[in-house]
């Protein structure tokens, strides 16, 4: 019988892995992906090579015991050096296993990252959710790498990019992010803040994309879509469950649908969980209603998106707020 395709998510250390930080979280990223390679009968595991300050030997070791087909690996313009580094370890330690990187470096230069690392085979552009199960169902099968879209690989040695990715648009469908494989790394209380006494904290991702266009940022995918409030609470009150009172909600805008905001607000004080929580918003869709609702419900500490306090600079950011939008929403 043959076996199930074997996939290593590895999520990679940071810069400041080995020193004390700000804080560490779970690789939500890398457990969607769990998630949905599951779906698809794919053998998977994630590496934390971050939240338990692996070495590359200590990586190389858990990779070799595994034997993967493929490894993946997001890459942030930060971790490009250590990242090879690893990557070259792990091309040594285990010779004839395949490289997948994806995350916002590779997707924003999937031709400079092929060519700056030749151990990499493919680049995954994009959301993955829908694309990472077609390519290991291709190398599986031996299939032509034509159909899996969202691709960029060496093909006759010149690069070669597929047609973009889907993106997920029933996140609900998506289900929930396979936190069970780094259920060793909570139990160890790796994951926290600073600003927060009790370990460990969690995450939530309630909604994806953000439909403005500030010049700076790396979040090119402007099609927003949330989840229902039904499944959002549904996964608050399981981690809850496992004793976990603290979560940052990641939304890159989870302000934009104020009665969406409302609305979670209001189940939060209605269940009584006694979650504490802290958000994203910009400064120009808050008031001292919303504030006061989010601070009922729990939130503790709203990160603003400032960028600037002069206006001719947030004008050719195309921010579309105004420095008195900054100080209104601080105030």
């Amino acid at each position: 019988m043959t076996r199930a395709f074997r996939v290593l998510l590895i999520n990679p250390r940071a810069t400041y892995a080995f020193e004390i930080a700000q804080k560490c979280y779970p690789p939500l990223n890398l457990l969607y992906l769990a998630t949905a390679l599951r779906q698809h009968c794919v053998d998977v595991r994630v590496l934390e090579a971050n939240a338990l300050a692996m070495t590359d030997e200590q990586i190389a070791e858990a990779t070799r015991a595994y034997q993967p087909d493929l490894v993946g690996v997001p890459l942030y313009t930060e971790i490009m050096a250590p990242v090879y580094r690893m990557v070259s370890a792990l091309a040594q330690a285990v010779p004839g296993t395949r490289f997948v990187f994806g995350g916002p470096h590779a997707s924003a230069l999937p031709d400079r990252v092929l060519a700056d690392y030749p151990q990499v085979d493919f680049v995954m552009r994009g959301e993955s959710e829908l694309s990472f199960p077609a390519l290991c169902k291709a190398l599986q099968e031996g299939a032509d790498l034509a159909g899996v879209k969202g691709l960029s690989f060496r093909k006759d040695g010149v690069v070669t990019h597929n047609p973009p990715a889907d993106f997920a648009r029933d996140l609900d469908a998506t289900g929930f992010p396979a936190r069970d494989l780094v259920m060793d790394v909570y139990e160890q209380k790796k994951y926290y803040t600073l600003l927060v006494r009790q370990r460990p904290v969690d995450t939530i991702m309630t909604s994806r994309g953000c439909p403005f266009h500030c010049n700076f940022c790396y979040n090119q995918n402007h099609h927003y879509r949330h989840r229902s409030t039904d499944h959002v609470m549904e996964e608050i009150v399981a981690i809850r469950q496992r004793g976990i009172r603290n979560v940052e909600i990641v939304d890159d805008t989870f302000t934009f649908q104020r009665d969406r905001a409302m609305e979670i607000f209001d189940r939060l004080i209605r269940e009584g969980l006694g979650i504490s929580f802290r958000i994203k918003s910009r400064v120009n869709v808050v008031d001292e209603e919303f504030l006061a609702k989010a601070r009922a419900a729990g939130a503790y500490l709203i990160a603003y998106g400032c960028e600037s306090g002069d206006d001719d600079m947030l004008r050719r950011m195309n921010k579309r707020t105004r420095a008195a939008d900054n100080e209104r929403a601080i105030r």
